[in-house]
């Protein structure tokens, strides 16, 4: 099987939305507007996933000043310290009921070696996802947020991401937000590079909230 491709640089990003205008031409528009999207490449691990759990359904200033308040409480933020707080304690560091359990799982899949981070760079994109969400809280959205930004998997489409949806029925003026099904099948003619696609479509977002681009 060869190895799953990776965007590892801006080279990568300009083959892939070149490669993506001949395919949808109203991508030309978008890149035009934005601008190469950043790679917004996050470090693979533990703590890359706690991060991506944290950021579930809500805004990104809200995450943010959650994710400050964990990082400081939980550092190293690895599975040993995680273990180490009650499921309250975590409550009160900003996260749900639904997320702290989220915590606990992972860190106690990664501590008794059933879910094996440090082999992930060799695995297939299925048998990650798989990995992931067999375990309590970890739901499709996160294991493709991993797969696209932690390890730079050129062809994750995270087809159930709100902003993604709402950009793709702006962009190209469709009547009604496209649902989960409908996104995927939109982007079946963008593999392999849909996880290009998704950083056009969410720089096109962050225009239409009139929010800056994102940095690498």
């Amino acid at each position: 099987m060869a190895p799953p491709r990776i965007i590892a640089g801006p080279a990568d990003m300009e083959e892939g939305v070149a490669t993506l205008v001949k395919v949808e031409p109203r991508f030309s528009a978008i890149a035009i507007r934005t601008g190469l999207p950043a790679l917004r490449r996050a470090a693979p691990g533990f703590k890359g996933l706690l991060r991506i759990v944290t950021e579930q359904m809500i805004s990104l200033k809200a995450a943010e000043a959650i994710w400050t308040r964990i990082e400081a409480e939980l550092h190293p933020c690895d599975p040993v310290t995680v273990l180490g707080w009650r499921h309250e304690g975590l409550m009160k560091l900003g996260l749900t009921a639904h997320k702290a359990r989220c915590f606990r799982a992972l860190a106690e899949a990664v501590h008794g070696g059933s879910l094996p981070l440090e082999r992930f760079e060799h695995l297939p994109d299925e048998e990650i996802t798989r990995l992931l969400t067999a375990l309590h809280g970890v739901g499709p959205w996160t294991a493709e947020i991993y797969l696209l930004s932690c390890l730079g998997r050129a062809d994750v489409w995270p087809a159930g991401d709100v902003a993604l949806m709402s950009a793709v029925q702006h962009a190209f003026g469709l009547e009604v937000r496209p649902d989960p099904r409908q996104m995927r099948q939109l982007a079946e003619n963008w593999r392999p590079w849909r996880a290009v696609a998704a950083r056009l479509l969410w720089a096109h977002y962050r225009l239409m909230r009139g929010l800056p681009q994102a940095e690498d």
